[in-house]
């Protein structure tokens, strides 16, 4: 969707701004994620410079964008301007902002505490801090107490799926996860297996499940069958450490 001449205006204005010494606010992030979609090619370039930087972080030693300065407004106007981006169907430009994690480095542990307590709350919201918590590729030395205690807390199973999903990444580049860290980790990541997997419920015999809740539906009484099915259902699963201590059986 093409902007107005005056809001095109603006963005080049805050493109110009972020320019001069890379200065990355909510506000100039939202200039530059509109400007991912703009049909100019040299604004669209300029502004996916701005994102990911010039410079590979291979070269220049460590990354350039941390959280304590960047903000936690800046991390939330590029959650949600990603998340219009991808609803729109605009991949390219989503991809674009994607790549601004690539310089990012995590260093403000009370900023992971919020996105974990936003993310646990209804809303979009929840779904933006979620895409944060995911994309952690670096923590400071001063972020990953607080990252382990998130991990091991009994947070909301999404909110942990997604700090997990971070620290798969983190253990996939050499140098993000101090063998320190790893040993610190291993207390919480047995909490996390013991109380979200092993609480998770399943099906026996899934087949024999459907056919009996059915049955038991079609007996009910009108209005009453799905409750009835339900009741069913739930009366014969069984949590994960409950199948793994059931006594084994033999064919005969």
């Amino acid at each position: 969707m093409a902007a107005a001449p005056a809001a095109r205006l603006r963005q080049h204005a805050l493109l110009l701004r972020a320019e001069a010494d890379r200065r990355l606010d909510e506000t100039t992030i939202t200039a530059l994620a509109a400007l991912l979609c703009s049909g100019l090619d040299r604004s669209r370039l300029r502004a996916a410079l701005l994102l990911r930087s010039s410079v590979h972080e291979v070269e220049k030693g460590e990354r350039g964008l941390r959280v304590s300065r960047l903000g936690r407004p800046a991390i939330d106007a590029l959650a949600a301007a990603h998340a219009e981006l991808s609803e729109r169907g605009e991949a390219v430009a989503a991809r674009g902002l994607f790549e601004f994690w690539g310089d990012v480095i995590h260093d403000d542990p009370e900023a992971l505490i919020a996105w974990a307590d936003q993310a646990a709350r209804p809303g979009r919201e929840s779904a933006q801090a979620l895409w944060v918590l995911g994309n952690v590729e670096e923590l400071s030395p001063e972020a990953w107490p607080a990252f382990r205690q998130l991990l091991g807390q009994s947070r909301p199973l999404p909110v942990r799926t997604a700090l997990l999903r971070s620290l798969c990444a983190l253990a996939f580049v050499e140098g993000k996860l101090p063998s320190e860290e790893w040993l610190a980790l291993r207390p919480e990541l047995d909490r996390f297996r013991q109380e979200d997997w092993g609480g998770m419920r399943t099906f026996v015999a899934p087949e024999d499940v459907l056919v009996e809740s059915l049955r038991a539906a079609r007996a009910a009484g009108e209005g009453q069958r799905a409750a009835v099915a339900e009741q069913a259902l739930a009366g014969m699963t069984m949590t994960f450490t409950e199948l793994l201590t059931r006594p084994a059986t033999t064919c005969s």
